[in-house]
């Protein structure tokens, strides 16, 4: 009994590693892509530190979302996904904040009175 599966399987790996193979090649002939490579290589620490100073401000940010606005009743923008009621939620809310996504329209709903319908005038945060 003699299965051809396994032998198609194994003819399909090779000829992936072939083509990585063949841009491993194009790589080392490439005196600018190697520059580049080499580049990204290099930078990789500042990366990380950058990294963690932007997620250690986010948590301290998120924290203080909690204390601020961990109350707020939920509204067309302000989800059970997208509060300040958990860190883990808070932390993933303000960096889409970060990135730009509808947080115009999100800060427009943080300053709305619910009860009222209108903005509220004198804030304390």
């Amino acid at each position: 009994m003699v299965t051809t599966g396994s032998s198609i399987s194994t003819a399909t790996t090779v000829v992936r590693a072939f083509r990585i193979m063949r841009i491993v090649r194009l790589i080392r002939s490439q005196e600018n892509i190697k520059i580049i490579l080499d580049t990204l290589v290099n930078i990789i620490p500042s990366i990380t530190n950058f990294i963690t100073l932007m997620f250690l401000m986010i948590f301290i940010y998120a924290a203080l979302g909690i204390n601020l606005f961990g109350l707020t009743v939920h509204q067309d923008y302000i989800t059970d996904k997208n509060n300040f009621e958990q860190i883990g939620v808070a932390v993933i809310f303000l960096f889409r904040c970060a990135t730009g996504e509808d947080w115009n329209k999100i800060m427009h709903e943080y300053t709305i009175d619910v009860s009222s319908g209108m903005c509220i005038e004198d804030q304390d945060f």
